[in-house]
């Protein structure tokens, strides 16, 4: 059997189209498999945010909070992340504490991570010692574009700390006094 010209033309087409199509087909499939990965790691992802106990910020270079989780919310006493979201951090910092948080920041937005204490004021006004961490959060050309924080309440721990230094503190002056009244000044 022969094939003139024309049929060969039509054989090697169909061929090509079947070929495209193939590839078509991986691409697609490629495509929604990384999409599909995608969505799950950003569920994943959400879920440990959600679950974690510290509270986790992001903050843009202009100390504008982009996002915050459950536990962030708490810390402000704010019942929605809206509450908190689109404002300055700074809003919520301790006068004295301020410029160490500024610092931080600025240290976070040159690529390096920074740890430090400080005052958070809540929306309700309640006063908490925290611990934050600042760490910078690059884009793909490797510029910090924000910056994640990570902010932990040791209020409790602040005063059981002041406590034992007090207890600490009276056990010292009842030791170096002969008697009660040398003490009670």
């Amino acid at each position: 059997m022969m094939v003139d010209g024309v049929s060969m033309v039509w054989i090697i087409a169909a061929a090509n189209v079947l070929l495209i199509a193939s590839l078509i087909f991986f691409l697609i499939q490629t495509s929604w498999r990384a999409r599909t990965d995608r969505v799950l790691a950003e569920q994943r992802l959400r879920s440990m945010l959600e679950a974690e106990p510290h509270g986790i910020l992001v903050i843009g270079l202009d100390y504008r909070v982009l996002q915050l989780n459950p536990a962030g919310c708490l810390l402000f006493d704010a019942g929605f992340s809206e509450e908190i979201v689109g404002t300055d951090v700074r809003t919520y910092i301790q006068t004295n504490d301020c410029l160490q948080i500024e610092e931080m920041h600025r240290a976070a937005k040159e690529g390096r991570e920074t740890c430090g204490k400080g005052r958070l004021i809540g929306l309700s006004g309640q006063v908490r010692w925290v611990e934050i961490t600042f760490v910078p959060l690059p884009a793909s050309d490797g510029t910090v574009h924000a910056v994640l924080s990570v902010v932990r309440d040791v209020t409790a721990q602040r005063s059981a700390d002041r406590r034992q230094a007090l207890q600490h503190a009276v056990a010292k002056v009842l030791a170096g006094a002969s008697t009660v009244e040398q003490a009670v000044p």
